[in-house]
């Protein structure tokens, strides 16, 4: 089922990214020594921009593979917040925006809700995949650090956060920081990369040990094999996901 052109979009080239069959990066590897980007980035980040405009789509999407969720964690983000309806929503770590379209398009069939994602790296694919995406009312793109950004919204109350930015330990701490008091009864944070890193993992184990959330982590599509090699196939030998954890303020 594709609720979004969009997600299909991002699901498409992830998936051929994982099969060793996607094009694209050597056409941008070509594109750059044309345009010889090295010696002019100004020039060559203005055509990029102009190129992503016109060209990204059905044919042509950059892919966010292995880093970003693969595509079967996006359809439970996307059916969690369809579930529990959420006024408010924070995102942090944007990167390429297939969450952030997931999140939005899920706000979107609820008819209701906002959201705030965040990064320090602007990305023109993100602003491409909000404009094609029809969702433009449900998502607010912000290119700043979360601890800059959270407090200068004077939000009262965060309904649903995911937090997939910086994975020091440090970094996801100050993250659960920021938003722990404005999350109400009810209301749900997701840490990615829970099981492929310790700051994540972390903090998620200090969060279930509190009392005050329900903890589940769930395997993920895509992980590593026996090689430590990254792979969709979790039925390899010795094979590891990335893990996603779903804590359910109770």
């Amino acid at each position: 089922m594709e609720i979004n052109r969009v997600i299909g979009y991002y699901n498409k080239s992830y998936y051929k990214a994982a099969k060793g069959q996607e094009t694209g990066r050597e056409t941008i590897n070509t594109f750059k020594k044309i345009t010889k980007a090295s010696q002019n980035p100004a020039f060559y980040n203005w055509l990029k921009k102009i190129f992503l405009n016109i060209f990204s789509g059905y044919f042509y999407w950059p892919t966010s593979w292995p880093t970003s969720f693969d595509p079967e964690s996006g359809a439970l983000v996307y059916g969690l917040v369809r579930l529990l309806k959420p006024e408010t929503a924070i995102e942090i770590g944007t990167f390429k925006g297939y969450t952030s379209i997931c999140i939005g398009q899920a706000l979107e069939d609820n008819k209701k809700g906002k959201l705030y994602t965040m990064d320090p790296f602007e990305m023109e694919i993100v602003k491409i995949a909000i404009n094609k995406s029809g969702l433009k009312k449900r998502i607010n793109y912000i290119n700043d650090y979360s601890h800059n950004v959270i407090p200068k919204l004077g939000l009262q109350r965060v309904d649903f956060v995911l937090i997939d930015g910086d994975h020091s330990y440090e970094s996801v701490k100050r993250d659960f920081e920021l938003v722990k008091n404005l999350i109400p009864s009810g209301g749900t944070i997701i840490f990615h990369d829970t099981v492929w890193f310790e700051g994540p993992k972390r903090v998620v184990e200090e969060v279930k040990q509190s009392g005050q959330y329900e903890v589940i982590t769930f395997p993920t599509l895509v992980g590593t094999d026996e090689k430590n090699e990254v792979t969709l196939n979790n039925e390899v030998k010795n094979f590891k996901p990335v893990g996603i954890s779903v804590c359910y303020k109770l």
